[in-house]
């Protein structure tokens, strides 16, 4: 008899669990209300900010290890890895997080900061990196918010989620992410 090999389940961390683009505005002293959301739907293109001068390296260069330690939960990130502590175990749950920009030492430093304070029991159960379909694999699922990250996943033999945020494929449901993000679990 063979045995069901166990499921990870790697877990992005900006607007997944954490709140990135409210962080950014916040940063810039720039309001920011998803019911007014000021960019292209769809399109994840906050820099440079309708409201400012920056270029893409200027916006980048300003966030610091604070910064990033510092950035709030997302509004259904606690109940989102709740369901998936329940479905997956807490041990077969990887934090999979992109540094931005291109390893940037502030970000990871500070991304690693915000999981010992956020979440201590992952604080060993987390890596960092652009290339998030390495880990893809049949018995692996990815959950982000990246369509191109959900794409390369599939494509390299993974399964995935795309959470609904306004700016991918599936902003129609970003309203409600977390109950769009349980149902097609279901389905796995």
């Amino acid at each position: 008899m063979q045995t069901k090999k166990r499921m990870i389940c790697f877990l992005d961390l900006d607007d997944v669990l954490v709140d990135f683009v409210s962080g950014v505005h916040n940063f810039y002293h720039l309001e920011y209300d998803e019911s007014k959301y000021p960019y292209d739907f769809g399109d994840w293109n906050i820099f440079p900010l309708k409201s400012s001068s920056l270029s893409a390296t200027e916006f980048w260069a300003n966030f610091t290890e604070r910064f990033w330690s510092d950035l709030s939960w997302i509004k259904d990130g606690k109940n989102l890895l709740k369901f998936l502590e329940q479905k997956f175990g807490c041990e077969n749950i990887c934090l999979l997080t992109a540094p931005m920009p291109e390893m940037s030492s502030a970000c990871v430093t500070g991304k690693m900061r915000w999981i010992q304070k956020n979440l201590p029991k992952y604080s060993r159960q987390f890596l960092v990196g652009k290339a998030k379909h390495y880990c893809a694999n049949e018995n692996s699922i990815l959950i982000d918010d990246a369509d191109h990250n959900i794409d390369t996943f599939k494509s390299s033999g993974g399964k995935a989620i795309l959470v609904p945020r306004l700016w991918n494929s599936k902003n129609i449901y970003a309203h409600d992410s977390y109950n769009f993000v349980c149902s097609e679990l279901e389905k796995i």
